[in-house]
């Protein structure tokens, strides 16, 4: 009886190491975008109910909103919970996880992007796998996005373990794919296409006056999210942010998306309509034509903080000793865009006291 208890035991020993070592080679092969991985896991080791909001989002987020010139010029703390094409329709599944270590903060959900749900690509998904932590939520999200989009069984699999996909990968494997080590700064972006390329872009003209009806997904995914915000009483804001794709029928839905959140009683922040109160000048404060740059997101910043203080009555926590990371991160990070900074271009930074 005792030689079976001794060969079971190591029988659960053998395979608890093969599914460790598993979940490890994947980790490392997985294709990661750093400072996404980072910027997804780090909010997790943030102190119990320490932040104001967190803002969830794609690159329409994380290239919006920046979380250092938030602290540093209005003290506030407002962590990003972004990756690069992270769905919207998803974001109530992240809100539940989050929401375990900061119940009373609020949370800031950018649906510029939500009228893509029917385009989910294979990268899309990985991107979201390949960035954040291993919950119960994740796994969730996952099916979720399979099943909106119709991916067939057979075909799920990569997804849930990605070495089947990311095989191959040996010879692409850079130092963050085993050290998973890169300055985080709360979250604040530090790519280079942010940091150094402007491009002139072409004033959008939209028409708000335009409701086209959604599709029974984008319906069905949107009552999905608010269901949850309700039911959990969740603080929420709901923001757009003014790019200059042309896209007509995708403006116009933002219209009917609004109007169906004001309706339900959700606080709506459109920046489509704030462009000129923002003072974005489209041909300076682009990269592309979804993204502001460094300079267009510190504008974004300024005025969604002004914002976020006046109907959220947010502190001042500057200086605070339980802040104290804040403090460090966000002057090294001052200090590393510091050459990225033309002072004509930055007048809400001169302002505001800070010199590059």
């Amino acid at each position: 009886m005792k030689d079976k208890a001794r060969i079971f035991f190591r029988c659960v020993i053998f395979f608890l190491i093969c599914a460790l070592t598993l979940t490890c080679l994947q980790t490392v092969m997985s294709d990661k975008i750093a400072i996404d991985y980072r910027r997804m896991h780090d909010i997790f080791d943030e102190p119990e109910n320490s932040l104001d909001a967190v803002f969830l989002g794609s690159s329409a987020s994380y290239a919006y909103w920046n979380p250092a010139v938030a602290w540093k010029e209005k003290g506030i703390a407002v962590y990003l919970m972004a990756n690069a094409s992270q769905p919207v329709e998803i974001s109530h599944y992240l809100i539940d996880d989050m929401r375990k270590k900061q119940p009373d903060a609020l949370y800031i959900i950018n649906i510029t992007r939500m009228l893509e749900i029917d385009k989910y690509y294979n990268a899309k998904i990985h991107r979201f796998v390949s960035s954040y932590p291993m919950t119960l939520n994740k796994y969730r999200a996952l099916e979720y996005m399979l099943d909106i989009t119709d991916v067939p069984f057979d075909e799920r699999l990569e997804y849930y373990f990605p070495i089947l996909r990311f095989h191959s990968r040996w010879k692409e494997l850079e130092a963050f794919d085993v050290s998973f080590k890169t300055r985080n700064y709360k979250s604040a972006s530090k790519y280079k296409a942010y940091l150094k390329k402007t491009r002139v872009r072409e004033p959008v003209v939209y028409d708000f006056d335009n409701y086209p009806e959604l599709t029974e997904i984008m319906t069905g995914a949107l009552n999905e999210i608010m269901n949850y915000c309700k039911n959990e009483e969740v603080r929420v804001l709901f923001v757009m942010m003014p790019q200059p794709l042309q896209r007509e029928l995708s403006n116009n839905r933002q219209n009917t998306v609004a109007k169906i959140l004001s309706e339900n009683g959700f606080d709506v922040l459109d920046l489509r309509k704030k462009v000129k109160e923002i003072g974005i000048d489209y041909s300076k404060h682009y990269y592309d034509e979804r993204h502001t740059n460094l300079h267009g997101s510190i504008l974004v910043t300024d005025y969604i903080s002004d914002y976020l203080i006046e109907n959220y009555g947010f502190e001042d926590k500057r200086g605070r000793e339980e802040y104290t990371s804040w403090d460090k991160e966000c002057d090294d990070y001052y200090d590393f865009i510091a050459e990225y900074l033309k002072n004509d271009d930055f007048k809400v930074l001169k302002s505001l006291g800070w010199r590059a």
